[in-house]
């Protein structure tokens, strides 16, 4: 029975391994005791596979035997891992398991760990996280191939590590964060505290950190953090030193138009460089270039320019930032090529307001402006009327209604920097009258008239005009502002004769010229005196 269920079993075995060809003939490949043999061997092996994938104690216990104890993990946050050089698979941890030199903290995206060194430093390593803990010459070094790290205050002197290449930071109290992505150089530092560190610029994770997990646990080690141990036991890495400016105080003059040229000393291990341009020294709005030569062309510049460079090496690694430079622009002042526009507006009387009116204007071009404004004021309120724009050296402008303007051009260059200004120039829109104001001649004017009594009735009123038709209006008042018209006569002539009883005292006339609707301005203002004889006369009244 027994060797009958073992042939039972093989043949059923054999079932899954029988292949056929014609004539209906079969070839049994478990029917030789050899091959049943190297089966079984086979799926002993895969088995025991099988259980070490589930359970990788057997690996925990091959480690260095040398490892140096930096420190224990204080505590735990969910998902948290932890891989040694020498081993190939990463490890559960615990609250209270130790941290040595060479060891790999991984956390998971809700998982956290607080890693407390020996001597009383604090680091809590942040989720998504793939730190590295070694020491060089008697000091903590941090690699991060990515994610954050964070120390509430630093008790000792701490190397950070990004790509192999070491940044330091000094004892000192006050909180410090460290958080890189994946790319070489991008580590960033935020600190509420002064502390000695350099300048890092963050930059967005190129590769989701589960996925990236994935590929380190694929791979079984640490193959970047490998590589940086095999760099450092080699030989010290040559660091890449920041452009050497020919000069960090530049005075340029734009009068020919010419771009202005950075220059630097080369350096032996960059590959290209990161040149940034400011208008402010504090460097919040930045342009940048990657010129891979030594020098760099600047065609658009402010009339003050601050400037500094890094060295990019190999793997994209970073030099420092060089000293900041400046560069102070002298711009030509802009020329108005006619400084005074005149106009005149003919009105048909003084109530007409007159139109609108527009004139051209030209100036001077300044080198590297991108565009000129021209600005139309109101001299008595300083108002700006109105504002063009303008690509080119000339433009319409516009006043509004007769009176006087000023007007005064800018030049702004790509970014809406004023970089030059002309000398204001006038606009004069006069208002002209179609009918010429009469003039009162001297010879006539200011007149003492003395009559016998009842006598005062023959006054003679005298003035100019121009034009061979003419047609006036005289205003005779008893007040200069003509508030107490005594008479208004039309008249064809250049004079009036005034016959009607006049009575004695002091009178204002004037006289304006006419024609239908259209009326010129008054004349000027003439007075006479009457004067009756002394037994029937009141004293004319003093002219005040």
């Amino acid at each position: 029975m027994p060797s009958h269920s073992g042939e039972t079993f093989w043949t059923r075995l054999d079932l899954l391994f029988v292949t056929g060809s014609g004539d209906n003939k079969t070839m049994n490949f478990l029917s030789n005791r050899k091959n049943r043999t190297i089966t079984v061997v086979c799926l002993l092996i895969a088995a025991i596979c099988a259980f070490l994938i589930q359970d990788d104690s057997l690996f925990k216990m091959i480690t260095s035997a040398s490892s140096q104890s930096i420190g224990i993990l204080e505590q735990v946050k969910k998902d948290v891992r932890k891989k040694n050089i020498a081993n190939y698979f990463w490890e559960d941890v615990g609250r209270g398991d130790n941290l040595n030199a060479g060891d790999s903290i991984f956390t998971g995206s809700e998982s956290s760990v607080i890693v407390k060194l020996e001597g009383g430093q604090t680091i809590t390593v942040a989720p998504n996280s793939l730190i590295k803990f070694r020491t060089k010459n008697q000091k903590l070094v941090i690699d991060i191939p990515y994610g954050a790290v964070q120390m509430d205050e630093v008790l000792e002197d701490i190397i950070i590590s990004d790509c192999g290449r070491d940044y330091s930071v000094s004892q000192q109290k006050g909180a410090i964060n460290f958080n890189k992505s994946e790319k070489c150089g991008s580590v960033a530092v935020d600190t509420k505290s002064e502390v000695a560190v350099k300048e890092f610029k963050a930059q967005k994770l190129s590769k989701d950190i589960a996925e990236s997990f994935l590929e380190i646990a694929n791979q079984g080690i640490l193959d970047n953090l490998e590589r940086s141990v095999a760099s450092e036991e080699a030989g010290p890495v040559l660091s890449l030193q920041p452009p050497q400016f020919d000069s960090l105080n530049i005075r340029y003059s734009a009068i020919n138009g010419a771009d202005q040229v950075l220059k630097w000393n080369p350096d032996a291990q960059a590959e290209s460089y990161e040149i940034e341009i400011s208008n402010t020294p504090d460097f919040q709005n930045i342009e940048k270039f990657n010129p891979t030569t030594t020098q760099l062309s600047l065609s658009r510049l402010a009339k003050n320019v601050f400037f500094r460079g890094r060295s990019i090496g190999k793997d994209s690694q970073l030099s420092d930032y060089s000293e900041v430079g400046q560069i102070q622009v002298d711009f030509p002042g802009i020329k108005i090529k006619n400084p005074k526009l005149n106009k005149e507006y003919r009105a048909k009387n003084p109530y007409d307001r007159g139109t609108k009116e527009k004139f051209d204007v030209a100036w001077s071009k300044v080198p590297l402006a991108d565009k000129y404004v021209v600005e139309v004021k109101d001299p008595k309120s300083a108002k700006t009327i109105k504002k063009y724009d303008s690509r080119s050296p000339a433009s319409v402008i516009e006043v509004p209604k007769p009176g006087k303007y000023s007007y005064q051009i800018h030049a702004l260059d790509a970014e809406g920097r004023k970089i030059s200004s002309s000398d204001v120039g006038q606009v004069t829109y006069d208002k002209v009258f179609t009918l010429e104001a009469p003039v009162i001649v001297g010879e006539t004017s200011n007149k003492f008239y003395f009559f016998q009594k009842d006598s005062g009735k023959y006054v003679w009123l005298n003035w100019t005009s121009s034009g061979e038709e003419n047609r006036f209006r005289v205003e005779i008042a008893r007040d200069k502002e003509f508030t107490q018209v005594v008479k208004s006569v039309f008249t064809t002539r250049n004079k009036l004769l005034i016959t009607d009883q006049v009575e004695g005292g002091e009178y204002f006339w004037r006289v304006r010229k006419e024609d239908k609707d259209e009326f010129s301005n008054w004349s000027n203002v003439d007075v006479f005196k009457v004067q009756i004889n002394e037994d029937n006369l009141e004293r004319i009244p003093a002219q005040e």
